[in-house]
């Protein structure tokens, strides 16, 4: 049973129940759940079988009878009847950044919105600021909102494009019988965003493959089917998937070619050319003197075919032409990027304290498992009452619990927070309650007006700040969602390299902020950088990797990250930090 799929019904009862006027209660139960099932490791169709759905963090009875009955029966009979109840007009327009369902709502009954072009017509011939809580800035939000929606789904977030990839691949393995298949393109090499689907593919039959490629779930037309590519467009955001089938002999020319950027592959040619030789899909061939392919010299693994170019074997999340073709040539020593597991710890994470699914011992436990020296325990602090933010009392608590925990594992559990940046830039707890904790990461959750010189200063403020370590998710961005916010990142980094302050790399895959362009100047300017989770279950912990393949991207070696250093290295940066 695919969680995400559940996951997604739990979510969508969340927001339809927000339409129609549920109680509170009832919607973040269905949050929870669907966080919950986002992320667990088990079996959930197992579980269900037999009967302990229950045992799973936030899943009373009512909801294990709901998944017991779509994973018997492939539906949910009162989430149809639920969809009965909302105008299709408000799920379309709550697809506008910043529009949520109660606005989106009023818009539609006020209105007679019927898709979100209606809105925008609306917006413009000025007919939305009349209403109820809304004004000309209103008109202009929303505008910008469109805009930027229809930027952002131009590429789709690479989360969501390789939870495709996976339904494909694995689709075209059992129903086409292929023997290799790998997602290339800019999802092979990590971009935060994708554009379409690439699959290279081998298979003992091609035409049984493409069939299946021309028939999986999910396809809602299709563009091409021939002997060696099929295109089609899938799922409800119409996203285009192309499968190409190459023989086993090239299939390493085929992972090349269709991997790196076209500056990549521009350069390769390039070089080919000189050497008299020819690149394509199948294979490296010579070129013979009327100008006709001769022999083939490469072609089966991508090895052979970067060393009959001149390189070493460049790992797919640098082919950017970002000189990666000069730092793998022959000869050279390339330089050690960071890899996972050099990370030894993660610095922000949530538990049931706050908004997470799971408790201190639960996350200590999952951090212990994948090896970890460290990890900070940083649920939200008072203002975040959206995510059940703590009180004094509450964390005092809170730490009693650490303690005990920290007396069953060897990994080292340290008291801290993500403390809300509020609006005039002043932190969400007093000071008496900052200093005894042992890591403060400081964030902006609730975004305001999206002025430059206001967002700047709020970030600056936080900076200054003596018990603040890390700025969390830096811009608040949510990739295909929510876009950054409006910031002098040179005046930043100034503070935070003054100050000795540290920066996130998110590896929540729907934020991965910083991007990629602003860590890499960040690391280039010396400012300390963490690659943390943010994460809310014990299984989100390995989204870990998003963000380190996001700083390879940006060509970070593990000195520049933080979060490298051993717990006596990190204990000893940590004081230094507090003075």
């Amino acid at each position: 049973m695919p969680h995400p799929e559940l996951a997604a019904l739990m979510q969508e009862f969340a927001t339809l129940d927000t339409i129609l006027g549920a109680n509170v209660f009832q919607v973040r139960a269905y949050e929870r759940a669907s966080q919950t099932l986002e992320t667990t490791p088990e079996d959930v169709a197992k579980l269900a079988g037999e009967g302990r759905l229950r045992e799973l963090p936030g899943i009373g009875e009512g909801i294990a009878k709901k998944i017991e009955e779509y994973v018997n029966t492939g539906r949910i009979v009162a989430l149809e009847e639920l969809r009965k109840k909302v105008d299709p007009a408000i799920l379309a327009l709550m697809r506008i950044p910043g529009l949520g369902p109660k606005k989106a709502k009023m818009l539609v009954d006020e209105l007679g919105l019927k898709s979100v072009e209606d809105l925008e017509k609306a917006c413009r011939e000025q007919r939305v600021r009349p209403l109820k809580g809304m004004g000309a800035k209103s008109e202009e939000k929303i505008l910008a909102g469109i805009a930027s929606m229809r930027v952002t789904r131009e590429r789709v977030p690479l989360y969501e494009a390789r939870e495709v990839a996976a339904k494909v691949v694995e689709h075209l393995r059992l129903a086409g019988g292929a023997t290799k298949a790998i997602p290339t393109g800019s999802l092979r090499r990590w971009k935060e965003t994708v554009r379409d689907l690439d699959v290279a593919t081998v298979a003992p039959d091609p035409a049984k493959l493409m069939k299946a490629a021309a028939t999986m779930p999910g396809v809602v037309e299709v563009i091409a089917h021939g002997e060696t590519k099929t295109s089609v467009l899938f799922g409800q955001d119409r996203f285009q998937v192309d499968v190409r089938v190459v023989p086993e002999d090239s299939w390493g020319a085929a992972l090349q070619y269709f991997t790196g950027s076209k500056e990549h592959s521009v350069r390769l040619r390039e070089k080919a050319v000189k050497m008299g030789l020819t690149v394509n899909e199948y294979g490296v061939f010579k070129v013979k003197k009327d100008g006709t392919k001769g022999e083939r010299v490469a072609g089966a693994t991508e090895e052979e075919v970067y060393e009959a170019l001149g390189f070493q074997w460049i790992p797919p999340e640098l082919r950017e032409n970002r000189e990666e073709l000069e730092a793998f040539a022959k000869g050279k020593t390339p330089p050690r990027l960071i890899e996972r597991h050099d990370i030894r710890g993660d610095l922000h994470c949530h538990t049931t304290w706050s908004d997470g699914v799971a408790s201190v011992e639960e996350m200590a436990k999952a951090a212990e498992r994948r090896n970890y020296e460290y990890v900070a325990i940083t649920d939200h602090s008072p203002s975040a009452g959206y995510a059940g933010g703590l009180n004094v009392d509450r964390i005092k608590r809170q730490w009693d619990e650490i303690a005990q925990v920290q007396e069953k594992f060897s990994v080292r559990i340290l008291r801290g927070s993500e403390v809300d940046i509020l609006a005039d830039g002043k932190l969400d707890w007093p000071d008496k309650v900052l200093e005894k904790m042992d890591f403060v990461v400081a964030s902006i959750h609730q975004r305001g007006k999206d002025d430059r010189t206001h967002n700047t200063n709020r970030l600056l403020r936080a900076l200054e700040h003596p018990h603040v370590h890390l700025i969390g998710h830096p811009s608040t961005r949510r990739l295909g969602l929510r876009p950054p916010l409006d910031i002098d990142w040179e005046a930043v980094y100034d503070a935070a390299k003054k100050h000795g302050k540290a920066l996130e790399l998110n590896s929540s895959p729907e934020r991965l902020d910083l991007d990629e362009p602003k860590l890499a100047r960040a690391a280039a300017l010396g400012i300390p950088i963490f690659i943390d989770t943010d994460a809310h279950a014990p299984a989100m912990f390995d989204n870990v990797e998003f963000g380190v393949m996001q700083a390879r991207r940006a060509w970070l070696r593990a000195e520049q990250v933080v979060n490298t250093k051993t717990w006596k290295e990190m204990e000893k940066w940590l004081r230094a930090m507090r003075g």
